[in-house]
């Protein structure tokens, strides 16, 4: 999506990247995959708001998972937030390769990441959390294909699939992977238009312990029928949805779920 403004000969553009982490599934797109979640279509929108308020509202802040900063807590993707309801999806081992994938409606180049952190306090209720709950021990992932963890856009694509290598000895019953991508240059792959760089982010709720351990949670279970062919929401007989528009995502910058 892009709008541009023509103003002497000189093209000024502002663009949007937008697009989610399908595999493990962010909070916000759980709905496409049969879990019993709101259903979101502005599941690609977690861009911090657009650029525009990025920069000019937030003085360049983002929530961790892509909300806008200045949105009340909990924010959408928050845990106790519309989208943040504590369902924790997969199962993982230390130091394994897992399979990650990203699919972008829209898209400008630049690079990505992938970091994961641990929620220590927990709430009583997952689903009802009344106050920011911390994501501590941050870890940035390798990838298979670079060896490192920023993942540069050579050939955009709009279907990723990576492999990342979670850390050695890092356990945790409940941690959150979180997707960070920045965008190119906002005019397009061959253009400079001095316009901030855009930013696009997604949270997913795992856990990363040894075979032999029990987890304090369950996995969520799917009830439905699973969609990612479109963005239209699924017409679930059975299914309560909410009319919720997210206009980005949440979490502090470094630390806040």
């Amino acid at each position: 999506m892009r709008r541009c403004l023509l103003v002497i000969a000189h093209t000024v553009c502002a663009a949007r990247a937008l697009g989610r982490m399908q595999e493990p599934p962010a909070r916000g797109s759980l709905w496409r995959f049969g879990y019993d979640s709101p259903v979101n279509v502005n599941d690609s929108y977690t861009d911090c708001g657009g650029t525009e308020r990025l920069w000019h509202l937030n003085g360049g802040n983002c929530g961790m998972c892509g909300d806008a900063f200045d949105l009340p807590v909990p924010r959408p993707h928050e845990i106790g937030g519309v989208y943040g309801q504590g369902l924790i999806t997969r199962r993982y081992e230390p130091g394994q390769y897992i399979d990650v994938e990203l699919n972008f409606t829209g898209q400008l180049g630049g690079y990505f990441q992938f970091s994961v952190c641990k929620i220590e306090d927990y709430p009583v209720d997952r689903k009802r959390a009344v106050k920011q709950i911390k994501c501590r021990s941050r870890r940035p992932l390798d990838t298979e294909e670079t060896g490192e963890p920023l993942y540069s856009i050579t050939v955009p694509r709009n279907y990723y699939k990576l492999r990342v290598k979670l850390p050695r000895r890092y356990q945790c019953h409940w941690c959150v992977l979180v997707w960070e991508y920045w965008t190119g240059s906002p005019c397009g792959l061959d253009q400079d238009c001095n316009v901030p760089q855009g930013q696009l982010k997604s949270c997913a709720d795992i856990m990363i312990l040894n075979n032999h351990v029990e987890g304090k949670y369950s996995l969520a279970l799917t009830t439905t029928t699973t969609t990612t062919e479109s963005d239209e929401p699924l017409k679930f007989s059975e299914r309560k949805t909410e009319d919720v528009n997210v206009n980005g995502i949440d979490f502090y910058a470094k630390y806040l779920v």
